[in-house]
């Protein structure tokens, strides 16, 4: 196995070298990203012996810009990353960062040292508040450098000042903010008129071109400040001061129950058509870098929102200048809700001239007027007898004078509008299984349906004389008692126990039957 080819020891994501083995056999590949295994494969070679393994798209996709809205100079860790590559038993190692040129005829180190990951024009209008970034990745130890120029009111340098702007470390890619008010803070809120940003090493030379901004108002009141991740890895911003053209689409989802239609969904899409205003020659060559771009943001109001570009027109004749592109966006986070400021204070005095009222008609007969639906809020003309003032009321009042009137009218008879002063107690009473419940509870009466028993003669009283024609009997009874169990009382005087106690006395009275005398005596316990 021979490798013929593999990437730089520094490459570009998006011109990342492919591998070219040379083999007669089949070849085991495994990349790795920071110790964690990410591709495992294996290749069998062409007939002609040659394997090709092309990394870009899978090295490209696992580095990525992080955009933090700070004053602050701040690392971009994930911009950049080291791969191991294991083939048999090779071990190859290099460091790619998110970035791509078109046809690159230089090394990639070479170019890293020397710019900035910018396409932007090297001379850049700035307003106080719109947002400036600079990524710079580190090839060898640097310095990154602000120089400030301080002009009088003819436009003469009266002074400078220089600024240390970020030390930085091999191997690192930074983002340096250079909006102007961030910049005016570093210089103790002084205002420079423009100021350049380079890099040079340790020993003071100069290693990247010089960037300079100047200050500039704002060049109309649609202008807005659109950023996007470029194709170099760093992130660009433009001022687009061209009219915006708002539409908003509705799809209107209907459904219809009961022969009544209602809209059971709106699906809403706000869209925005912006023209970047007029580019000079190379405004519009950097530009082309906009719309590829996967990653746009809007600067609304005081913060950054996402967006996406759903239609573009980017043409340009190369003779015409200046020209301009349009574009068609929306945000990538949309949804049907308003979020409107309230910050107009009203005055103290209004001067309001109320406009006169023309002349109107009233149609003759009734039947001319349009029919109104008619609601509790609807309103009637009305008139006191003995007032020429026209006066107004509501159907609703109308109803309930009415209400009122007619239970007046019906008194307590329970006629129309009769009203019952104990409607609560009468909500409560049901009637169930000829019983009647209050609340669903029984009305306290529980023994009412055996009360008609006892006062008949079913049962035997115990607060009055009363008596029985039945036999009584007590315990287990047997009508004849010949098993010689229980005890009974007869209806003819006879009774039977299987022994008899008396604690105090006995009586026993004459008794005659067929001409028999039974004594009469006394028995003491």
């Amino acid at each position: 196995m021979t490798i013929l080819q593999q990437p730089d020891a520094l490459s570009l994501s998006q011109n990342l070298k492919e591998f070219h083995i040379s083999s007669d056999v089949q070849v085991s590949f495994i990349l790795k990203q920071g110790g964690v295994e990410i591709l495992s494969q294996r290749y069998d070679p062409s007939a002609d012996g040659h394997i090709t393994i092309n990394l870009r798209d899978i090295v490209h996709a696992r580095l990525s810009y992080q955009l933090i809205e700070s004053g602050q100079v701040y690392e971009q860790s994930s911009l950049a990353s080291d791969f191991t590559a294991m083939i048999n038993d090779t071990t190859l190692t290099f460091r790619v960062i998110r970035s791509g040129i078109d046809r690159l005829a230089d090394s990639a180190a070479n170019f890293l040292t020397q710019n900035f990951l910018t396409w932007q024009p090297s001379i850049k209008p700035v307003t106080y508040y719109s947002p400036e970034f600079l990524t710079y990745y580190a090839t060898i130890p640097c310095v990154a450098k602000l120089r400030a120029y301080f002009t009088d009111t003819s436009g003469s340098v009266i002074s400078q000042t220089d600024y240390t702007v970020a030390e930085m470390v091999a191997g690192i890619a930074y983002t340096i903010p250079l909006q102007y008010s961030v910049v005016a803070g570093w210089l103790d809120h002084k205002l420079p008129a423009y100021y350049d940003i380079w890099v040079e090493n340790l020993t003071g030379q100069r290693l990247t071109y010089i960037q300079r901004y100047y200050a500039e108002d704002m060049r109309t009141e649609q202008e807005q400040w659109i950023l996007f991740e470029n194709s170099l890895g760093g992130l660009d911003t433009f001022r687009a001061y061209g009219t915006t053209t708002f539409s908003g689409e509705h799809t209107h989802n209907l459904a219809e129950i009961d022969e009544i239609s209602q809209e059971y969904r709106v699906d809403t899409e706000r869209k925005f058509q912006k023209n970047t205003g007029h580019l000079n020659q190379d405004e519009r060559k950097w530009l082309l870098d906009f719309f590829p771009s996967q990653a746009k943001y809007l600067y609304a109001g005081n913060y950054l929102r996402q967006i996406v570009v759903t239609e573009s027109n980017v043409s340009y004749t190369d003779r015409a200048l200046p020209s301009n592109y349009t574009f068609t966006f929306k945000y990538a986070d949309a949804r049907p809700l308003l979020n409107l400021p309230r910050t107009d204070i009203p005055a103290d005095v209004l001067s309001i001239t109320v406009p006169e009222v023309g002349s109107f008609t009233v149609p003759p007969r009734l039947a001319e007027f349009p029919r109104l639906p008619l609601s509790e809020g609807a309103l009637f003309p009305i008139q006191n007898p003995y007032s020429e003032e026209w006066g107004i009321t509501t159907a609703e009042a109308f109803a309930t004078f009415v209400g009122q009137q007619l239970a007046e009218f019906a008194g307590s008879g329970g006629g129309i509008g009769h009203q019952h002063r104990n409607i609560d107690l009468l909500n409560l009473l049901s009637y169930v299984a000829e019983y009647l419940l209050v609340n669903n509870k029984k009305i306290k009466a529980g023994y009412a349906d055996i009360a008609g028993d006892i006062e008949g003669d079913k049962y035997i009283h115990k607060d009055r004389v009363d008596r029985t024609d039945y036999l009584l009997q007590f315990g287990e009874f047997i009508d004849s008692l010949i098993a010689g169990k229980g005890a009974g009382i007869y209806p003819d005087g006879r009774a039977q126990f299987n022994s008899l106690e008396i604690r105090d006395s006995l009586t026993v009275l004459p008794y005659h039957k067929r001409n028999s005398c039974y004594g009469r005596g006394f028995l003491f316990l």
